[in-house]
């Protein structure tokens, strides 16, 4: 079954002891078996983003079935909308990220609508790092107010899951991702019965957790196959739209070999 990772960080984050080099991520995805990634900026997750979107589309140019998430910082809107115009235009990137750290006390905030009013001409969906359930509320109110666009709740509210889950259920442009550290039993399943099986999606969000820590949760999970694959791979395809082809994430297109 495929297997699409929608949030990983190609650089390591600050807190992580990992280096997060696409060679590093290349092997991580081969042993996990993923057929194509989405990846961040770790430097753009403490707060230099636009030397973090540089790097990114260095390093994912030329790549097969990796491509890259835009990050940016409501403390800066309008650099965030002059990076979201350099790389939403072209399709190595294919959505936004806000991380958490850098969104301010809360993700509804003046600097985020600035940010999402610049976005809606992409028409790219937008991730959210969301760890409790007022990042949720704030992320339903938002997705209310820019209806046009598509937003992924990242972590869908840490260990507030269980409220938040309900509270996105009516926004019918918010989707789930089930990364987090919480890996309560029926986590995946009573997400999906909330949302259904469209509205939710798998990230890793390497280095900070491990792919397969996020794919156990979904085996133990015991959902329908035909859930199953759409919450791994087509729900991302279709949002993204991705056109993995048949090669390892990360090689050189045409080549096989990653990057050190």
């Amino acid at each position: 079954m495929a297997v699409i990772d929608i949030h990983s960080y190609l650089g390591a984050p600050p807190e992580s002891v990992r280096t997060g080099t696409l060679k590093e991520l290349s092997g991580i995805w081969r042993l996990a078996k993923i057929n194509g990634a989405l990846v961040a900026s770790g430097r753009g997750a403490s707060g230099d983003f636009r030397r973090g979107n540089e790097a990114v589309q260095r390093e994912i140019d030329g790549r097969a079935n990796v491509w890259g998430l835009c990050t940016v910082n409501p403390n800066y809107p309008g650099e965030s909308a002059d990076e979201l115009r350099a790389r939403l235009s072209g399709t190595l990137f294919r959505g936004l990220k806000v991380p958490r750290a850098t969104a301010g006390p809360r993700i509804d905030s003046p600097g985020m609508r600035a940010i999402l009013s610049a976005a809606r001409r992409y028409g790219r969906p937008v991730l959210l790092e969301t760890t409790c359930e007022t990042d949720v509320r704030d992320a339903v109110s938002l997705a209310a107010e820019f209806h046009a666009l598509r937003f992924i709740l990242l972590g869908m509210g840490g260990p507030d899951w269980p409220s938040s889950i309900g509270i996105a259920e009516p926004q019918l442009n918010i989707s789930l991702e089930i990364g987090s550290l919480e890996a309560d039993a029926d986590k995946v399943k009573d997400a999906l019965d909330a949302v259904g099986p469209r509205r939710i999606m798998f990230g890793s969000h390497f280095p900070l957790l491990h792919p397969l820590y996020v794919l156990g949760m979904v085996e133990d999970s015991a959902i329908e196959p035909r859930d199953q694959e759409r919450l791994l791979a087509r729900n991302a395809v279709e949002a993204f739209e991705l056109e993995p082809i048949a090669a390892l994430p990360g090689t050189r297109e045409g080549d096989g070999s990653a990057s050190e």
